[in-house]
């Protein structure tokens, strides 16, 4: 007994559909929150060598709540303490 041949049916060329490239380089934007604009503070300036009532006076709104020790600076020979004003 013969072996029986296979016939191949000629089949015809697929056209090869091409599709863009994804570009992979592209980067994301990152967008950075805006910074709130601080609000200019007020402060009372007090030199060590103002009198003592001067002294008296702030220490009384100290103690009332209205203005806050922030620091002591020093320019030139004269040291200031500077208060913040918390309430008007």
């Amino acid at each position: 007994m013969a072996k029986k041949r296979v016939i191949r049916k000629k089949t015809q060329k697929k056209s090869i559909v091409r599709r863009p490239k994804k570009k992979t380089t592209t980067k994301k934007k990152v967008v950075k929150p805006k910074k709130a604009k601080a609000k200019p503070k007020q402060y009372i300036k007090v030199s060590i060598n103002s009198k003592h009532s001067k002294f008296v006076e702030v220490g009384k709104r100290v103690q009332e709540g209205e203005v806050q020790w922030s620091r002591y600076v020093v320019e030139g020979n004269i040291g200031y303490h500077y208060y913040l004003i918390l309430k008007k």
